[in-house]
């Protein structure tokens, strides 16, 4: 039976990551449950506070990447991870209860080498207005359950570690704190997944709401 992983890199946002870590704290756990790493990166904004406050059931570690990057970040959580699935979320979501155990259910079922990812709704501080929101970026506006062609987003996906570690991790030109100013560390992996001949397995009751501010959703 596999272990079950959540990793959530964080950056200067204390606000945000309470919420997330609030609602994490209200999921039902699968009997696979291991931990949650809270991995703060680039500079100490709270994330330890908030950790060492959370329920001893959450078994939550709080570690650090002096670099702002996040995938720096992930990958020095990853280090940690010896087997089993890792859940990936960010600091500016919030997790409906049941997603650990949707997860969990869809690794248990996999037949072959595979990924997972689920839907996502949005909360925001502006509602848009109507001519802008076909030109948001996926990751503002509501999305109907994946499919299988589907990019799962940054915010809400799964890995075996072991594949991870078998692709040499993320590679830190994408997302954010890249030095190249490139977004989309997740997409990257994923589409080395896909190369690897590993297959996507959307979840779809596996649904979380993303925090969008006001300046995500301006010309």
């Amino acid at each position: 039976m596999h272990s079950l992983s959540i990793v959530l890199p964080t950056h200067g946002r204390p606000t945000l990551l309470d919420r997330t870590l609030a609602s994490i704290a209200r999921c039902e756990l699968p009997a696979s449950y291991e931990e949650l790493i809270v991995i703060e990166n680039g500079s100490h904004a709270g994330a330890k506070g908030l950790v060492a406050g959370l329920p001893q059931r959450l078994n939550a570690q709080y570690m650090y990447e002096e670099r702002a990057n996040k995938s720096h970040a992930l990958n020095q959580a990853l280090e940690t991870i010896d087997t089993g699935l890792v859940v990936f979320f960010d600091d500016d979501i919030r997790v409906a209860p049941n997603v650990l155990m949707e997860y969990d259910r869809a690794a248990r079922n996999a037949k072959e080498g595979a990924y997972f990812g689920g839907p996502w709704d949005v909360r925001y501080e502006t509602p848009p207005d109507d001519w802008i929101y076909p030109l948001l970026p996926p990751s503002t506006r509501s999305s109907k359950a994946p499919d299988e062609f589907s990019w799962f987003i940054g915010y809400n996906w799964a890995a075996f570690a072991a594949d991870l570690r078998a692709l040499g991790g993320f590679n830190p030109q994408y997302g954010p704190g890249s030095p190249l100013n490139a977004t989309g560390q997740e997409t990257e992996m994923q589409a080395r997944m896909r190369q690897a001949g590993l297959k996507a397995r959307p979840v779809p009751e596996a649904c979380v709401t993303h925090h969008v501010p006001e300046r995500m959703t301006t010309p």
